[in-house]
């Protein structure tokens, strides 16, 4: 049986003041965004990013590796009670190319079970930086390993929404690819996030990057 309910909001920051909410007469709600869609996340500072500081070589794109990885996020919250790590962008930079033409993409796979190894953080967590201005230190469970050798398989794909970058002139360094995942990928706690790069010559390196909001899910 349905319930008729009249609901209002308080103002945030002035709990005194109440606001109506408004429907349609289909029994939608009536929203908008008052903001820009991460601003609210960032304002709380829960988006964080991280990168590559060295280049690392790609991978020949018509072999998708099995167990090896160019930069991996795991997230070390309490398995049960703590924060997942809502996937927002991934990307990577061009360093160095070959000779040759080439082109280059992301790839990425999620853990499918808990790893029986803990990853080495070889990306200090201080250099875990926030999106928001003076958001302070990084103080979360964020281990990032670079080169790590995966428990299993994780079924690379290539990263959605993005475009793979092209070399328009050969030896060219620069190119960027980026992905805006908006939350497609979701690490609970004690899973991982596993990325490299495929490109057409092996001569291009690149350096990754990936940013991502920690929220209680």
């Amino acid at each position: 049986m349905a319930l008729a309910t009249v609901l209002r909001a308080l103002l945030r920051g002035n709990t005194s003041v109440e606001q109506s909410l408004e429907g349609t007469r289909r029994g939608a709600l009536l929203a908008q965004y008052d903001l820009p869609r991460y601003a609210e996340l960032v304002r709380q500072n829960a988006v964080w990013r991280v990168g590559q500081a060295t280049a690392t070589a790609a991978i020949i794109g018509s072999t998708y590796p099995t167990t090896a990885c160019q930069m991996l996020l795991y997230n070390g919250e309490a398995e049960g009670s703590g924060k997942s790590y809502v996937i927002l962008s991934v990307g990577g930079v061009q360093i160095a190319a070959g000779a040759a033409l080439a082109s280059w993409s992301i790839i990425f796979g999620v853990s499918q079970i808990e790893p029986t190894t803990l990853p080495t953080a070889d990306i200090a967590v201080s250099s875990v930086r926030p999106l928001r201005g003076n958001g302070g230190a990084y103080g979360g469970r964020a281990i990032i390993d670079l080169a790590p050798t995966l428990d299993v398989d994780p079924l690379y794909m290539p990263v959605p929404g993005q475009r793979h970058a092209s070399n328009p002139v050969n030896s060219l360094a620069g190119p960027v690819v980026t992905a805006e995942v908006d939350g497609l990928i979701v690490l609970p706690p004690k899973s991982l996030l596993a990325l490299h790069v495929v490109a057409a010559d092996v001569g291009v390196t690149t350096r990754l990057n990936v940013v991502w909001a920690e929220v209680d899910l």
